[in-house]
């Protein structure tokens, strides 16, 4: 038996893939990120208490208990970050903070944004209309839940994804 596409788990839930021999540290992506710091920033707002540990699984069933960094709450407004973690299979964005803004309102309705960082839609053919934030559909619909879960049914929220070395590290990536 080889061991080409096994994975195993390690302590953070990230897991290991092996190829040709080698184990490889799996990451987790941006959209976890982002997934993660909303949840846990509409998780502070209930709470008003600053949270430093936050849990999601993501679409692919794999659970991560991520650290959160800069936790700041505001009335009913809080921000927080989570650092991406690419694994060994690094790219532009390894190490960057992801940060989520999360204003809590009575609207019922849950609205995603980019801010500074995120790039917008600028053609046809990548099922959002130009103009949104480059944010893919599977990354909203776990943002959206995460923070519907944390909320409730009738509470609404305007969270706001943002990445301040984004357009940065955008520019030494083309």
């Amino acid at each position: 038996m080889t061991q080409e596409n096994t994975t195993a788990t390690d302590d953070n839930g990230t897991g290991v893939v092996w190829h040709k021999g080698k184990a490889l540290r799996k990451g987790y992506t941006t959209g976890s990120c982002a997934t993660a710091a909303a949840k846990v920033a509409a998780l502070m707002v209930l709470r008003q208490e600053v949270i430093q540990q936050v849990s999601i699984v993501t679409p692919s069933g794999v659970a991560l208990s991520l650290n959160v960094e800069e936790p700041l709450i505001c009335g009913q407004t809080a921000t927080a970050a989570i650092r991406k973690d690419g694994g060994d299979d690094i790219d532009a964005t390894h190490g960057m903070l992801i940060f989520a803004r999360v204003v809590i309102n009575d609207s019922g309705i849950i609205t995603l944004d980019g801010g500074e960082g995120v790039g917008r839609v600028t053609k046809v053919g990548v099922g959002l209309p130009i103009g949104d934030a480059a944010i893919n559909k599977t990354p909203r619909q776990t943002i959206e839940a995460a923070v519907r879960e944390a909320i409730g049914p009738n509470r609404g929220a305007d969270v706001t994804i943002f990445a301040p070395e984004g357009e940065e590290r955008a520019k030494k990536n083309l």
